[in-house]
């Protein structure tokens, strides 16, 4: 039932609909199989949808980002191995950041979470989008310091040294590997 709250979140349906009905049927499935990793993910993947949505429109963004850790740290209780899980923790994480730039307050310790979820996710499977995503919350970091008058250019080395072994390891792949060329030629400007 996970996969089919999934589907919904992937087919673009109305907002608010979606989230609830994957966010639902996540939970369903977690009654179901409480010891379903996967389950945990997507909840935290629903939660994760209306963080971003939250943080356009005004909602509470505080209790959807805690509610989306909480899912995804229990999903990486149950399978620390999966790291798509820890991706998308660090995900969170950094949109997070984000917001709390936007709100004026210090994204540095949930960027920090991310960069941390990233390496966990790295280390248990070395795949380009993962080395990305590590390279691009190291890049917001960096900027975040430089705004403030502080140096970010040892975030920015690690930016690009993470682009650069994204681009290693997407090579082949028709997405990763120009995604992570973008994302290298900012760090690099």
């Amino acid at each position: 039932e996970y996969y089919a709250g999934s589907e919904r979140m992937r087919r673009g349906e109305p907002p608010e609909e979606n989230l609830a009905r994957a966010a639902f049927l996540a939970r369903t499935a977690i009654r179901r199989a409480p010891d379903n990793a996967r389950a945990y993910d997507r909840l935290g993947l629903a939660y994760s949808a209306a963080l971003e949505q939250a943080s356009v429109s005004g909602g509470d963004v505080e209790v959807w980002y805690g509610q989306a850790v909480r899912a995804l740290e229990r999903a990486v209780e149950l399978d620390p191995t999966y790291a798509h899980t820890l991706d998308h923790g660090g995900r969170v994480h950094r949109q997070f950041g984000w917001w709390e730039w936007q709100q004026g307050r210090d994204p540095a310790g949930a960027w920090e979470a991310a960069i941390r979820a990233f390496e966990r996710a790295s280390a248990i499977r070395e795949e380009s989008v993962f080395v990305s995503d590590l390279g691009n919350v190291y890049l917001d970091l960096g900027q975040y310091r430089e705004d403030r008058g502080l140096d970010g250019l040892a975030d920015a080395g690690r930016a690009v040294e993470s682009f650069e072994s994204a681009l290693r390891l997407g090579r082949e792949d028709q997405y990763a590997g120009p995604y992570a060329q973008v994302s290298l030629g900012t760090a690099l400007a």
